[in-house]
This record gives structure tokens, C-alpha cells and sequence, in this order.
């Protein structure tokens, strides 16, 4: 009581009026601090059994106010069974003076099911007589999220040791000296140990040419130096190294980490430079070995050819006269050099199935008659029954199988059209055409280049592909290509 006012009662009364606008003015900015800073304030009357829960303490946990009864066992009913014994102890020790505030981290169960990590603040501000606690106040804080950043940090921190002291590739630390004129090694995993041939022990706090004494001459030293200054990461090539007691192939990548230290992760890759070398000499070898093969493959094929040959003394040269128009027509569209090569042989192959037709047939100079025509016919079947076993990059054997086919599907032996047709095989048909018209056969003599021409422009996109008579003419019109060459 103000002594100054005690013979005035209407002073008192004002004075006593201000005093508790004074704190209602205090604890509205306080509520609206709280209430900005999002927290859930709380305060306890320990004595008489009642919890003043916040709105803000409430909506922490996805109640409305009313929802939840004034009670303390409102509160520990809440709390998550594996921290109620951590938050009790903590409690009492707060409660017996054994702290100064109460302030654990628990976990708290809101309305919808869910948990929610909580850091509470409190302390008891009034005690009885006996020093026992009667009121207490403090407020929740909503933790989840940086409880979930700091378990994530807590992982990443676990991979990381993980990685660092399991993974296969050496991986140091360095740390630059004042000077940046060399490094120290701060830490090396177990794999930069056996790498290296080094332990760990007697490095750890070294500089970085004390520890490895051929880095400079090996060229890292001046990596490290380089990625320090400027923070670009960068690969140190495939390089031997060599000191008094090691020595081996190594490659290296260099980073510079947040904390200004510089990581080099490198691996010993001898055997792998060793095995490089053994699979040139190799590679040099199967080479040699495939070009060989290669060659005699060709040289069979143009003697199955000649074979075919020396039986149609008409068609002498033909097969070499189609095989090389062909693979003209193919340059000229733009084929790989495999289609080019597939060509080749199967232009060179593609009549050896008349080595079944009897030779009066082949070398008749009178008008075929029907039946020795069927006979004829069955050629592209044979040849692709004789050279279908036979391995090549490409489906020589399908090519073949398809020359005689044609866009409207009037060819034989299958009557396939447009796109079932293989463009080798349009291309062979077209080259086929153009040699078989412009030099002579047994039954008339050669009608020479323009009227082969003319045949094939004719029945273009009809019995031939389009792109490959176009091809095929450029050929003669404007690039003088002549069969006869």
C-alpha cells in the first residue's frame, strides 16, 4: 500500500486503477509478442490442479480453444509415451531446485494423429513456505523442422563418415598453410592408406610433400594450389608417381570444400593401365586376325561368284558389274559403310543360286518357255538358302532373298511391296536391272544405258524405289558412272 495515499481512499483507488491498466496494457504487447514469435504460452496453478493453455499453445496442436480441458493431465496425456519419464524427471528436478528452468524436448501428439517435436521453456515463479512450487508459466515452441533438419543432418553426417572411411577410392584432406606454399593433411581414410602405403598416424599434421614426397613432381601440389585460389574443381589425368617407398599410376579429382579445406580423391589405376596395354596388344592382334579373316571371306565370296561364272559364259562379269553399281547407288544415298559393305557382297552373291538351273537353261538363246522360267525363278531362293548360314554384320542373306521384289509387289519369289522390301534390296533390283538391259544375254544382244534408263524412270515408284532411280541416273547423267569402266 502507497503511504502517501493512506488518508486518501480516492488517491488509492486511482493509483490502483493505473497500476492494473499498466499491466493489462503490459500483457496485451506481451501476448501479441508471444503470439508473433509463435508460441504457446502456458501457466499452471500447481496448488489448485489448472492449466491456462494459450490459444497459440493450443493451435500447436490443432485444437480450438474449449477443446481441451484446463487440466495437467490434459497436458501428459499428450506427450508421447517413450519421453514421459525423460519430461517428469525433468520436472521434478526443476521443481526440487535442481535446475533453473525446465526446458526439455519432447515429442507431442496433435489433434489429427500426427507427432510434433516440442521445446518447452518454463520456471516456477511462486513457491510456498516450504519452498514448494505453486505457480509455474513458460511457453512450447514447435521444434519439428528443425528437429527433422538436424536428423537429417545427423544421417548425412553418418553417410558421410560412412563413405569416407569405406568407399574404394583414397580420399584426403588438406588444410593450406599460411602461404598456400603447401598443404597439411588433415585426415585420410583407410583406402588412402593402403593406396598409398602410408600410415595414417605418422602423416596426420605433416605437410603435404613431407607426407608424399612426389607430389610435386607428380603435378598434384600445384592442382591443389590452383583449386584453393580459384574453388574450381578439377581432375589431375592419369599420372605415375613415385617416391622412395611407393610408386604406381594414380588419378586424382580435386575439390574445394565450404570450409576452405581441400579434398583430393584419387584411385590407383596401374592395373587398369596394365590391362590397357595388354588389350592394345590385343586389340592390335584380333585386329590383324580380323582383317585376315575378313579378307578371305571376300576373296570366298567372289569365288562362289566365279563358280556361278565359268557355268553362264554370257553373264561373265556381272555379279562384279552389279555389286559395284549397287554400292555406287548407296554412296550416293548415304549408307554406312557396313549397308556399303553388305552390298557388296550380296550384289557379288546375290545370282549364285543358278548354280541349281542346268546350263542349257542359263546359256539358251532362244525365248525361255514357261516352265524353264518358273525354273529360273526359284535363283533367289536358292542363293538365299546357300548363303544363309554364312555370318555377316549385315542380312546379306535377306537382300539376296528380295532383289527380284518389286514396289508394287509383282516380283517374286515372295510378292513383297513398298516397305516390306529391304532398301538393299531395292537398290541391288535397280543395279540388277540397269546391267542385265545394258549389256547383251544369251537371247538378244546389249540395248545399251539409255534404254536401261528409261526402263527404270518409267517405273519409278512403281516396280523401283524413287530415291534409288534418282540416285542411280544422277550416277550416269551427272557423274559419268559407266558399267564398262
Amino acid at each position: 500500500m502507497n503511504l502517501h495515499n493512506k488518508g486518501c481512499p480516492e488517491k488509492q483507488i486511482s493509483a490502483e486503477k493505473d497500476t492494473e491498466k499498466s499491466y493489462q496494457e503490459y500483457k496485451k504487447k506481451l501476448d501479441m509478442a508471444i503470439e508473433a514469435a509463435g508460441l504457446g504460452f502456458w501457466e499452471w496453478d500447481i496448488k489448485n490442479g489448472y492449466v491456462d493453455f494459450s490459444k497459440q499453445w493450443l493451435e500447436m496442436l490443432g485444437y480450438n480453444k474449449g477443446e481441451l480441458p484446463p487440466k495437467p493431465e490434459t497436458w501428459t496425456k499428450l506427450i508421447h509415451p517413450d519421453d514421459k519419464l525423460f519430461v517428469f524427471n525433468e520436472l521434478k528436478k526443476h521443481f526440487e531446485n535442481e535446475s533453473y528452468t525446465y526446458s526439455p524436448e519432447f515429442r507431442m501428439k496433435t489433434k489429427d494423429g500426427n507427432w510434433k517435436w516440442i521445446n518447452a521453456r518454463g520456471k516456477v515463479f511462486e513457491r510456498d513456505k516450504n519452498n514448494k512450487p505453486i505457480m509455474m508459466s513458460g511457453v512450447h515452441i514447435d521444434i519439428t523442422e528443425e528437429k527433422k533438419i538436424y536428423e537429417e543432418f545427423k544421417k548425412g553426417e553418418v553417410r558421410y563418415r560412412e563413405l569416407f572411411n569405406n568407399m574404394g577410392s583414397g580420399v584426403a584432406v588438406y588444410e593450406a598453410t599460411e602461404d598456400v606454399s603447401d598443404f597439411i593433411v588433415k585426415d585420410i581414410n583407410y583406402s588412402a592408406t593402403v593406396l598409398s602405403n602410408v600410415r595414417k598416424k605418422n602423416i596426420i599434421g605433416k605437410k603435404a610433400t613431407e607426407a608424399f614426397p612426389g607430389i610435386r613432381e607428380f603435378g598434384l601440389l600445384d592442382k591443389l594450389k590452383r583449386v584453393f585460389k580459384d574453388g574450381i574443381p578439377r581432375k589431375h589425368p592419369l599420372t605415375f608417381y613415385k617416391d622412395n617407398h611407393h610408386q604406381a599410376w594414380f588419378e586424382n579429382y580435386v575439390y574445394k570444400l565450404v570450409t576452405g579445406e581441400i579434398v583430393a580423391i584419387y584411385d590407383d589405376v596401374t592395373a587398369r593401365v596394365d590391362r590397357k596395354n595388354e588389350l592394345i596388344n590385343s586389340r592390335d592382334k584380333l585386329e590383324k586376325l580380323s582383317n585376315l579373316l575378313h579378307k578371305n571371306l571376300l576373296e570366298t565370296v567372289n569365288v562362289l561368284a566365279r563358280t556361278v561364272e565359268y557355268r553362264d559364259v554370257y553373264t561373265a562379269g556381272h555379279s562384279r558389274n552389279v555389286s559395284k553399281l549397287a554400292c555406287a547407288i548407296a554412296g550416293e544415298l548415304g549408307l554406312q559403310a557396313q549397308n556399303i559393305e553388305a552390298l557388296q557382297i550380296a550384289g557379288t552373291l546375290h545370282d549364285i543360286g543358278k548354280i541349281a538351273i542346268p546350263t542349257e537353261i542359263l546359256n539358251k538363246t532362244e525365248p525361255l518357255t514357261e516352265e524353264e522360267y518358273d525354273l529360273i525363278k526359284t535363283h533367289p531362293a536358292v542363293s538365299y538358302k546357300l548363303v544363309k548360314n554364312i555370318e555377316f554384320q549385315l542380312p546379306v542373306a535377306t537382300i539376296i532373298y528380295q532383289h527380284h521384289e518389286r514396289i508394287n509387289g509383282s516380283g517374286y519369289p515372295l510378292g513383297k511391296k513398298g516397305t516390306e522390301i529391304l532398301l538393299e534390296s531395292k537398290i541391288l533390283a535397280v543395279a540388277d536391272v540397269i546391267e542385265g538391259i545394258t549389256l547383251s544375254r544369251p537371247y538378244r544382244g546389249a540395248l545399251g544405258i539409255d534404254t536401261a534408263l528409261e526402263e527404270i524412270s518409267d517405273n519409278s515408284g512403281i516396280l523401283y524405289d524413287r530415291q534409288v532411280v534418282r540416285a542411280c541416273i544422277k550416277l550416269f547423267l551427272k557423274k559419268n558412272y559407266s558399267i564398262l569402266k
